[in-house]
C-alpha cells in the first residue's frame, strides 16, 4: 500500500522508493503469444520442391507452383542443401566455370581446388610481373632518366 504525503498545494506526492516497490510487486511477466504450429509439409510437396530445386528453379517458382509459404520453401531449400546437393549452381553456371577454370569436376571440393589453383597461378604471375619492374632508383638516377621510353642523359651545369 502506498502512503502519499500532501504538498503545499494539496497534491499527493509519493515516495520513489514506495513507487519502485509497488511496481515490482504488481508487475506482470510479459507473456508472448505461443507460436502457432506450422503445418507439416507433405512428403509429396517436399519431393516436388526438391525436384524443382534440382532443376535450378527459384524459390519463387517453388512457392507459386506448390502453393506453400515462403518460409517453408526456404526451409526446404536449406534441407535440400543439407541432404547432399553440394552445389546450387545451374548447368549454365557450371559450364562457364568449367570453361574458365579448365575444370571437369562434379563436387564442390574439386571446384574449390580448381579455384585455388587458378588464384595461385594468377598470384605467381603477379609476382613475376612485379619482379620485372625497374627499381625507382634506376629510373631517377643521375646517369639518365626515361623520356618517352628512351634514356636521356641528364646534363649538369658543369
Amino acid at each position: 500500500m502506498l502512503h502519499p504525503k500532501r504538498d503545499f498545494s494539496g497534491k499527493r506526492r509519493y515516495s520513489t522508493a514506495e513507487l519502485d516497490e509497488f511496481r515490482a510487486r504488481s508487475a506482470r511477466p510479459r507473456v508472448s503469444p505461443a507460436p502457432r504450429p506450422r503445418p507439416e509439409i507433405d512428403g509429396a510437396v517436399a519431393a516436388a520442391a526438391f525436384a524443382m530445386l534440382a532443376a535450378d528453379r527459384g524459390l519463387r517458382d517453388v512457392v507459386l507452383e506448390l502453393k506453400i509459404r515462403p518460409d517453408d520453401a526456404a526451409d526446404l531449400r536449406r534441407r535440400y542443401v543439407e541432404f547432399g546437393a553440394e552445389m546450387l549452381l545451374g548447368p549454365a553456371e557450371l559450364d562457364e566455370l568449367r570453361e574458365l577454370l579448365v575444370w571437369q569436376g562434379t563436387t564442390s571440393r574439386s571446384l574449390v581446388a580448381a579455384v585455388k589453383k587458378e588464384l595461385r597461378r594468377h598470384y605467381e604471375i603477379g609476382l613475376e610481373v612485379g619482379a620485372q619492374k625497374p627499381d625507382e632508383d634506376e629510373t631517377h638516377s643521375e646517369e639518365g632518366k626515361k623520356v618517352n621510353g628512351e634514356r636521356e642523359k641528364i646534363h649538369t651545369g658543369s
